[in-house]
């Protein structure tokens, strides 16, 4: 890591650590301008995959924001990787992100799941393009987690969801079964990916914003399925594996879109939670401060905007600003996220991840709204 970053690396440490700060962590996304024409040729290609990524990074340091921006590189196939290596077939599209289709077609096949090798298929590809990221860019930039995925949300991959939550009914044992077998090769990609990465964080890097995450501060992972799930079968079927998971790398970073409140008291079961990533334009900024603030780092970003609207980026961080309870244990995402695989506009405008670009005014305004206070 270049030595400019290390006092945001230090900072967000103390972010971590609960520390008292000025203000709190926060990365704008300026948006970036590459665009491209197929994202199945994006994903495959490590060279145009790898150009993508440095892209975002150019576009967010030439900028010169005075933000908590640390550059990652996320060598990965759109989360579809560890699934294609259970059998899953992938479907791959020109202005879509890839699909999966169930390999599972009810609990009974779970017998005949066998756990697969890290090392062949897509997560083969992901360790070998963790090795050539870092060769080609002379070992510059940390590497992303290239799956990301808990073991229910996996398994919702390999079983569609709705027989997934028949079979947790029905078929417990097995489902079960899916889940321990999942878990344990999701410790065996990671361990692979640790021995071929010189520096590696295991945070998520969306776009050219991102979520870091230091050594020593656990693991990012995502369960959008959650809010699918009754607290009952939550507590019976996600919890012991996060716990699992969360006690063998240091804890855990949980990502979820859409409205969790249904959760909140299983989350706080989740030993060693070091932090919760969600849309505060889906569920209350609020019930998760009065639930979180303190004890988990608390990282809001701006999602559909559907549910709860906001009429701006300035206006999302205006009022995470005011509803936050204190500075530190709070890492605030700033990019416009709205139209995301809603459209071919979002390829279009503006390439990978990004809908929104702001010019060096808006991008100061931003600052001003975080520095500020």
């Amino acid at each position: 890591m270049e030595k400019r970053y290390q006092k945001t690396i230090d900072f967000l440490g103390r972010i971590y650590n609960f520390e008292e700060v000025e203000r709190p962590a926060y990365v704008i996304s300026p948006g970036v301008t590459y665009n491209y024409e197929d994202f199945e040729k994006t994903y495959r290609d490590p060279d145009l995959q790898l150009s993508v990524q440095l892209t975002e990074i150019k576009a967010h340091e030439e900028k010169n924001i005075e933000d908590d921006y640390i550059p990652m590189l996320m060598p990965w196939f759109g989360a579809v990787g560890m699934a294609e290596g259970f059998g899953g077939e992938v479907l791959w599209f020109k202005k879509d992100h890839p699909k999966i289709l169930p390999v599972l077609k009810s609990a009974r096949n779970i017998k005949k799941l066998k756990k697969p090798n890290v090392k062949s298929g897509l997560m083969g590809e992901i360790l070998k393009m963790t090795k050539y990221f870092q060769q080609e860019t002379d070992f510059k930039y940390p590497i992303c987690e290239g799956e990301h995925y808990t073991p229910v949300e996996l398994a919702f991959e390999l079983i569609d969801t709705t027989s997934g939550i028949y079979a947790m009914i029905d078929e417990p044992k097995l489902m079960h079964n899916l889940l321990e077998i999942i878990t344990e090769t999701l410790f065996d990609f990671i361990e692979e990916q640790r021995k071929l990465a010189k520096e590696y964080v295991f945070g998520k890097n969306v776009g050219s914003t991102g979520i870091y995450i230091k050594e020593g501060n656990g693991i990012y992972l995502c369960e959008d399925s959650m809010v699918n799930l009754s607290p009952e079968l939550f507590r019976e079927f996600s919890l012991p594996y996060l716990n699992i998971i969360s006690e063998r790398f240091g804890g855990l970073f949980l990502h979820s879109c859409g409205d969790f409140k249904h959760q909140i008291e299983n989350l706080k079961l989740i030993k060693n939670l070091k932090g919760i990533n969600f849309g505060a334009s889906e569920i209350s900024y609020d019930l998760i401060v009065e639930n979180f603030a303190g004890d988990t780092v608390i990282a809001p970003h701006l999602g559909l905007n559907n549910r709860i609207k906001f009429e701006s980026l300035e206006a999302f961080s205006k009022y995470i600003m005011e509803k936050r309870k204190m500075n530190t244990g709070n890492y605030f995402q700033i990019q416009d996220i709205n139209s995301i695989g809603y459209g071919e506009d979002v390829v279009n405008k503006a390439g990978f991840f990004n809908s929104t670009f702001l010019d060096d005014k808006r991008i100061k305004d931003l600052v001003n709204i975080f520095k500020n206070n």
